[in-house]
């Protein structure tokens, strides 16, 4: 699910016609207190869509998205007993509203790479260096 994550918040970020890029900053200007009961992307969709139909601001709905997606990446992290600082890499690292969330839901420091999107790519890179010098 959490490779997903990304794909997701840029779906519903096009659905809501507010680039991806500015999707957690509108999110953060929502009202907390919407919550999607969905643990799956799929129906979390559909909750969204029928939030918007009755009426609901856009940006309570993405907050609540955000939420969501939240909530199901610290369950399943914190089967691993986190403890101490986590380092937050991928694209979603750039996403303001999952970071705070993640940071204040979660109780741990967050440390954030300056390009986390690339720290995937750097790990490889640096571990096929150290196997064809084996």
């Amino acid at each position: 699910c959490a490779a997903g994550t990304g794909k997701f918040l840029e779906f519903m970020a096009t659905s809501f016609q507010v680039p991806v890029e500015e999707f957690g900053a509108f999110a953060l200007r929502g009202a907390p207190g919407l919550t999607l009961n969905s643990m799956c992307t799929v129906f979390a969709e559909t909750e969204a869509t029928s939030l918007m139909a009755r009426g609901h601001k856009p940006e309570d709905i993405a907050r609540a998205l955000h939420l969501s997606v939240v909530k199901r990446s610290l369950s399943m992290l914190k089967r691993t007993s986190v403890e101490g600082p986590v380092v937050f890499s991928g694209g979603v690292a750039k996403n303001p509203c999952v970071v705070e969330l993640v940071s204040e839901m979660g109780g741990f420091r967050l440390l954030l790479p300056d390009v986390p999107d690339m720290v995937g790519a750097v790990g490889a890179a640096l571990y096929g260096s150290r196997t064809l010098a084996n």
